[in-house]
């Protein structure tokens, strides 16, 4: 899940750190989990590299019993690693995806009055009142826990420009044509603006100009091209147009959800399963993949630059293949 790769994550960076904040967080999830540090080790196999025991066999309970301990487990490591001196943010995005057990660990976590210097950053999409992720929320608020709502529309077109020239490192004022154009085209909404930023660079609208040492870009040519109705269109216009061996890479990585962990996909490389699914190198695919900012190298994992991306990938796969793939 997210939090388990979110926590690995924390355990690689403690344990590549400096001596003295690995001896401190030692010594720290010694004294706080004790006896249950095996069975954690279990969930985050990295955090062998900060306490140093193997990991313990599985606990004789099931159901709700494993649940609460599973809950209390965690609880009990972040009162360990989250202290005034080494403050933790953990931050889980697309929220809306995620499993009840995680909900109910978060839940669990933002509801512990012992843990301290700890802050929990979610975002999610528009949910109904019937979502497990709602109920979660309504709960939360029922009970008084401190917590802050931001909601994120589109950008305005005084934004968009913003993002563009930051993005293309000009002064705001220079932009201000391109964004203009980008914006009538997009709404605003941040995901088709990359993509059509991509899009018009692709088709030559937009290019680096090295005698001038800046972007230039054709304003009339981009404000009569004719572009897919919302971002799924675009996206799905994009992979499309990628080569075969790329587009099947996508898919097979999209039946792993949003995020692609490398122990995994390196078993799917072995042995000669992949040509069956008209992908020889599966790295060199999704390699090819990042290039074009599908998808994001997270360290040695990857995961799909935004769930659209990985839900349009998806869709590509008809459903009498599916159930091989998987």
């Amino acid at each position: 899940s997210a939090i388990i790769a979110a926590f690995t994550g924390f355990c690689k960076q403690i344990a590549k750190g400096n001596m003295e904040k690995l001896h401190q967080t030692r010594n720290a999830i010694k004294e706080k989990v004790g006896s249950l540090s095996g069975f954690l080790v279990n969930l985050i196999p990295n955090l062998s590299q900060i306490i140093q025991i193997p990991a313990s066999t599985s606990l004789n309970v099931g159901g709700l019993e494993a649940q609460r301990i599973l809950q209390y487990v965690f609880r009990l490591f972040v009162r360990a690693v989250a202290t005034p001196s080494q403050p933790l943010v953990l931050f889980i995005d697309d929220l809306q995806w995620a499993d009840p057990m995680s909900l109910d660990v978060i839940n669990s976590l933002v509801t512990d009055t012992e843990i301290k210097s700890f802050l929990f950053l979610g975002s999610h999409r528009g949910i109904d009142g019937r979502h497990p992720l709602a109920r979660k929320l309504r709960s939360l608020e029922y009970r008084q826990v401190n917590s802050t709502k931001i909601v994120l529309g589109n950008l305005s077109e005084k934004d968009t420009n913003e993002m563009v020239s930051d993005l293309l490192r000009a002064a705001p004022i220079n932009t201000f044509s391109l964004s203009n154009a980008v914006h009538r085209k997009t709404s605003g909404n941040v995901l088709f603006i990359l993509q059509f930023l991509r899009s018009i660079c692709d088709e030559g609208l937009m290019r680096f100009s090295s005698e001038y040492n800046q972007w230039q870009w054709d304003t009339a040519m981009i404000m009569s091209k004719k572009i897919a109705d919302n971002a799924v269109e675009l996206i799905a216009h994009k992979i499309l147009l990628l080569p075969e061996q790329t587009q099947n890479a996508l898919k097979l990585i999209s039946c792993l959800g949003c995020h692609c962990e490398k122990f995994i996909l390196t078993s799917m490389s072995t042995g000669d399963g992949l040509a069956n699914f008209g992908c020889i190198d599966l790295f060199a695919s999704i390699e090819l993949n990042v290039k074009e900012g599908l998808v994001d190298r997270m360290g040695s994992d990857y995961r799909f630059a935004h769930d659209h991306i990985q839900q349009v990938a998806y869709s590509f796969i008809a459903e009498s293949e599916r159930g091989k793939m998987h």
